[in-house]
This record gives structure tokens, sequence and C-alpha cells, in this order.
């Protein structure tokens, strides 16, 4: 091994690697929670006469602890590869190749430790682990974004297809009790497309044109009549589409807000959802025919779409706080908007906040409630309860990444990030279960989950204030 290799590795245990990657602090929460849902639910005891059968919340929790933490390490890889001094380094690229194939390795060992303890084969852990790697390098959706090439809409369609797949314990349950040598060939194939994705080489520098050598510029080209029809009918049919999902009721226009502050309009939410809805139906009938080899009956299906509701919630939830870490365009807003002081803009920002918020958790409770007592085959009496307790979680939810600007006033972006993500994975995915469980909540549930409503009254009230005194952009952003 040598010596620049070394000294990427240990950048790995410093806080270059912890710097601007709050993945990584995010795979650790998740690892924590796959901690506790393995030493203190009952997980099943080896099966080596049937398939391995899986505990639900340890198979996401574990799944998600993989995609973050796999992708912290490509994250940290592609930051310093495509990094400006990278090309002028000899030997450096080479040396973080070299480097990020060790780490991979020791963190696949280490993260089957969870799943071996209970009893899974370790081949096919590490199956489903490389095909988990080969999906977090993505080279196109992790790295700066300024120096990311264009995104391949392929891979990007199919890394969401098999994330979301094996969100469902029976997809994690078809790799972990396959054969051998499918588990072989699995680990072959995805290490292959892994190294394959690491590997980068940066592109030549253009080479300068003589000032001597006359530019050939191209003549407007004009189209005929026929197709300029054509593209104008198709674009305004597209503009009025995306008029139509993204059309807002008039108190959340106004005032001028960022871009950042855009939510999908009650059209968009029904649509959204609708279209997430049948996707999660068509994986849970592609996953009964891959393992039981039939289409599955109406209770078996009910059975597998009960992670919906909470899937639905935690897509739409985990955007609402995500305003807070793109301040590019703040600057302009404060200066051309008339808003004045830099509290008057934080206070606007936080009452469009609220607005989109009790929208968005109005939506979410109709859709996601009577979904989730229907699925679970509970009583409907409960309803108006679990709806309240649901409302009241996503408000909360919305505000808790605010304490990463109350608490903190230094690496703010990897406080709100983790914050955002623990509250929308973690404490949806912790209120579900409790509210959808098929004995009665406890009273200290429903005095927690209330509770978010005046947390998050104090910290529409605080936090507007500390944000003003916060770390801005000096200026807003060149134009190309």
């Amino acid at each position: 091994m040598s010596r620049k290799t070394l000294h990427a590795l240990r950048l790995y245990a410093s806080p270059v690697f912890t710097r601007e990657n709050p993945t990584f602090f995010t795979g650790l929460l998740f690892v924590g929670v796959c901690i506790l849902a393995t030493y203190l639910e009952d997980t099943p005891a080896a099966q080596h006469a049937g398939p391995f059968k899986l505990p639900p919340q340890l198979g996401v929790w574990w799944w998600l602890s993989l995609q973050a933490l796999l992708t912290s390490i490509a994250c940290h890889y592609w930051r310093q590869v495509r990094s400006p001094l990278a090309s002028m380094t000899a030997g450096m690229i080479d040396a973080e190749y070299h480097a990020v194939h060790y780490v991979l390795a020791s963190a696949l060992l280490l993260l089957a430790l969870p799943l071996v303890l209970i009893g899974a084969p370790p081949l096919n852990v590490l199956a489903q682990e490389s095909l988990c790697a080969a999906l977090s390098v993505n080279g196109d959706m992790v790295g700066p974004k300024q120096l990311r090439k264009p995104m391949r809409l392929l891979r990007v369609l199919l890394m969401f297809f098999i994330f979301a797949a094996f969100m469902f314990p029976g997809a994690q349950e078809a790799v972990l009790s396959a054969s051998w040598y499918v588990a072989l060939g699995l680990i072959g194939i995805s290490l292959i497309f892994t190294l394959i994705e690491l590997h980068h080489r940066p592109a030549p520098p253009a080479t300068v044109q003589s000032a001597y050598t006359p530019v050939k510029q191209d003549s407007p080209k004009i189209l005929p009549y026929a197709k300029r029809t054509s593209t104008s009918t198709s674009t305004s049919t597209s503009t009025r589409i995306s008029t139509l999902l993204l059309w807002q009721f008039a108190w959340l226009r106004q005032p001028a807000m960022p871009n950042t502050m855009a939510t999908p309009g009650p059209v968009g939410f029904v649509f959204s959802a609708a279209v997430l809805l049948v996707g999660f139906i068509i994986l849970t009938v592609f996953m009964g025919i891959f393992t039981q080899g039939a289409f599955p009956t109406w209770p078996h299906l009910k059975m597998g779409l009960r992670s919906a509701p909470v899937m639905l919630c935690m897509v739409f939830s985990s955007g609402l706080s995500t305003w807070l870490l793109a301040r590019a365009d703040w600057p302009f807003m404060l200066n051309l908007a008339g808003y004045g002081t830099r509290y008057n803009f934080a206070v606007a920002l936080y009452a469009t906040h609220a607005k989109r918020t009790v929208q968005l958790a109005c939506m979410v409770t109709l859709t996601c409630a009577p979904l989730g007592i229907f699925l679970s085959n509970l009583p409907w009496h409960r309803l108006p309860l679990t709806a309240l307790c649901l409302f009241s979680t996503v408000i909360g939810v919305s505000y808790l990444p605010s304490l990463g600007i109350l608490l903190f006033k230094k690496s703010q972006t990897i406080f709100i990030t983790v914050l955002n993500l623990l509250g929308s994975f973690v404490g949806l995915q912790s209120a579900f279960l409790v509210m959808l469980s098929k004995t009665q909540p406890p009273l200290w549930f429903y005095a927690l989950t209330l509770s978010a409503i005046p947390f998050a009254a104090c910290m529409a009230w605080a936090a507007p204030r500390a944000l003003a005194r916060s770390d801005w952009p000096i200026q807003p952003p060149a134009t190309p």
C-alpha cells in the first residue's frame, strides 16, 4: 500500500470526511435504531430448513442504514476525486480509488453483523449489501453539484425502484433466502458495477482555440410551420399540466417567496399520492409473484400494503423543511422584495412555512389515516384520534429542524438535515407503529403527539430571530 493511499485512508477517520456530509450522521442514527430493533424486539432464530424470515422493522432500518452510510462514503470519494486539485496532484485520484475499496469492504463486513447475528446466511447478506453499494456510489447524485455529470435517467429509475422494493421485507427475504450460487452471482455483478462506477478519470482540458482561427457560426434554423405548430402545442399542453399540478390557494402565493418554498398544490398532491400508491401496489403484486409464484390474494395484498401510508407520509413530509438549507437566493429576495430587515424576512419565511405545513398536514391526514385504518383492519372508531395524532405529528416534524438553528451556530446544514430525517423517518415511522397497532395506544402517546403543536408554536416564535442572526450568503449567486 502506497503512502498516498494511506493518506487517503486517514481522511476517512478525520473531520474532512464528516464535513458537509450529513448522510454519515443520518446513517449513524439509522444504525442506532437498527441496533435497538435487533435487541429489543423478538427476533427469530436462524431458520436453516426454510426461507429466512426477517423482522419487518429491522429490515427497513438496516436497509436505510446501508443506503445512508454507503452514500456517505461515496460522497466523500466523489468530493475528493472531482476536486480541481485532484487532477493537478500526481497520484491522488488513484490513491482515492484504492482507498475507497478498503473502506467499502470494511463497511460491508461491519454492516452485515446485525443480520448475521440473528441467523441470516452471510453470503446472502453480502449479496444484498453489494447490490446496495452498486446503487449508492452513483456519481450523478452525490458529491459537489457543480462538478457532477448529467443524471442518467435509466439508472435513476432503476435505483428508485430497487430502493423502494427493498423497503418491503419480502424483497429482502427473497435475496436472503436465495441459493448460494444466486447470492454469489449477485455479489459478482454488483461489485463489478460498483468498481466501474467508481473508476473516475477527469476529462482532458479543452484545447484553446487560436485567435486567428475563424469561429464558424451556425445559421439559425427555421422550422417548417407544421413542426412549429406541433412544438408550440406540446409546450402549451405541458405548461397547462404543470400549472394545474402546482396550483395553490391565493394565501400561499403571497408574499413573494424563494423557489425552495414551492409546494405541490392539492391537485399535485392527489396525483403524486395516486402514482405512489399504484407503484406500491405494483411492487407488492410483483413481490407476491416472485416469492409465492402466484398473484397475491386480497388479504395478502392488504398485508403487503400496510407500510404504504407511512411511506406516503414520509415522502411528502420530508420536503417541508428543505427550504432552510438553500439560502442562495435569500439576499436577492431581501433586497428586492421589500421585506426591510432580515428579521421581517425570516418571519415571512416561517409564516409561509406554517401555511404550507398546515395544508400538507391536512391532506396527508385525510389520505393516510383512513388508508392506514383500512389496511390494518382496525375499527373505524379509532379514526378521529388517529387523524388528530397524525396531524400533530406532521406539524411537529416540520418544525423539528428549526432546533438546528436555535442550538447550533456552525454546521447548521448538517444538523438541519439530520433533524429533518430524524423526524420524517424515525418519528413518523414510530408514530405509525403505535397508531396502527392492534391494541389501543396508551395515554402518554396521545399526550406526546399533541405536545407537538405547542412545540411548533415555540419554534415559530423563537426560530425567526435565530435565523436572522445566522449566516446567510453575502450576495446572490452570479448569473451565468
